[in-house]
């Protein structure tokens, strides 16, 4: 088998055991929110992983074959530039039913620009619901479903990234540990602001959120940037580990 697919062998692997952990997740908090879909969890799942990839794109305007492949076969279909071009439908200066993956970085940069702004908005919505449905399962099942979510997320992206050798690219790293900090700041919000996420849901019990609030409402300022000081460091030191690896397999110094 070839580095190349032993990389890929690795993504599948780590995509099905996230896949696996935000159903998980799901079934528990349903109980919670009964309009809760799995389905619908993994498709934000996808678009925030695509969003990472448009941002890593972005800095050398080049999609590669290999990120395209995941775009059309690892996601399902599901699409973050038709997702948000969808927004621009009624600009007239943006034409924007012709615009992909195969074309969006060739396009005007205050079209891009434009585009980016969108797709930040989306992933933040994304991650919000990802991780308020986290913060809900782990209170119910007592579980540190966080620390799992965020370790195969930090593995999946780096063995994405050595697809076209981007893991090696300083600006790639940067931009895993940012997403990691997104993820990280706004499980901390949502965790303090539970009950207002869910006070449009049918079924909300009351006295779980309520409690799950007071648990955290304790996370003041310092201590909210203590915690996520101490996640990045985590992220950091998890990609240092697999550079330290890529270099010894490599019979590398």
């Amino acid at each position: 088998m070839s580095l190349r697919e032993e990389t890929h062998l690795k993504i599948y692997k780590k995509y099905t055991a996230i896949s696996k952990l935000l159903a998980e997740v799901c079934d528990i908090a349903v109980s919670v929110d009964e309009n809760l879909d799995s389905n619908d969890l993994l498709k934000k799942f996808d678009l925030t992983l695509q969003a990472i990839l448009f941002m890593q794109c972005k800095s050398n305007k080049t999609l590669y074959p290999k990120e395209k492949l995941f775009i059309e076969k690892l996601s399902q279909g599901n699409d973050i530039i038709l997702a948000v071009r969808q927004h621009f439908a009624n600009d007239c200066a943006i034409d924007a039913e012709s615009i992909s993956w195969d074309n969006v970085f060739d396009c005007d940069l205050a079209i891009v620009e434009k585009i980016e702004q969108d797709i930040r908005k989306v992933t933040k919505t994304c991650v919000k619901d990802i991780v308020a449905y986290v913060a809900i399962a782990e209170y119910l099942a007592k579980k540190n479903f966080f620390t799992k979510f965020s370790e195969e997320t930090v593995d999946f992206l780096w063995y994405f990234a050595e697809l076209e050798n981007g893991a090696e690219d300083n600006e790639v790293r940067q931009g895993i540990v940012a997403y990691c900090q997104l993820v990280a700041d706004n499980y901390i919000n949502v965790k303090n602001n539970v009950e207002e996420i869910f006070a449009d849901s049918k079924k909300i019990e009351k006295d779980v959120l309520a409690q799950l609030r007071k648990e955290y409402k304790a996370s003041r300022k310092s201590k909210r940037t203590e915690f996520i000081e101490r996640h990045v460091k985590s992220v950091k030191r998890r990609l240092a580990g697999h550079f330290r690896k890529d270099k010894e397999d490599n019979g590398e110094d």
